[in-house]
C-alpha cells in the first residue's frame, strides 16, 4: 500500500522496544484497519485522526503485542 502522503510504501514501524505501529493519513486508517483484521492481526487506532496547525490529519495504528510486525508488513505490501 503506498503511504498518500509520501508517495512511499506504507511502512510498520517499530522504535525502541514500543509496539508496531503505523503513521498515515486520516483517510487511509480505515482502509489499512480492514485489510489488517481481515488476515486476522489484531490491530487497532490509538486516538482519532489529529491535525497540527491545520494540516493533514493523520492517525496512529498500533499492532497487537503478540503480533508479528513482519506478518502486518507482508499484508500491507500485497495492497496495490
Amino acid at each position: 500500500m503506498i503511504d498518500i502522503a509520501t508517495q512511499k510504501p506504507v511502512r510498520v514501524r517499530q522504535d525502541g522496544g514500543t509496539r508496531a505501529f503505523l503513521r498515515v493519513r486520516g483517510e487511509q486508517v480505515e482502509p489499512i484497519l480492514k485489510a489488517l483484521q481481515e488476515k486476522g492481526i489484531a490491530c487497532w487506532q490509538s486516538g482519532g485522526v489529529m491535525s497540527v496547525d491545520g494540516g493533514p490529519g493523520t492517525g496512529v495504528i498500533i499492532i497487537g503485542i503478540n503480533e508479528n510486525p513482519a506478518n502486518a508488513q507482508a499484508v500491507l505490501d500485497a495492497i496495490p
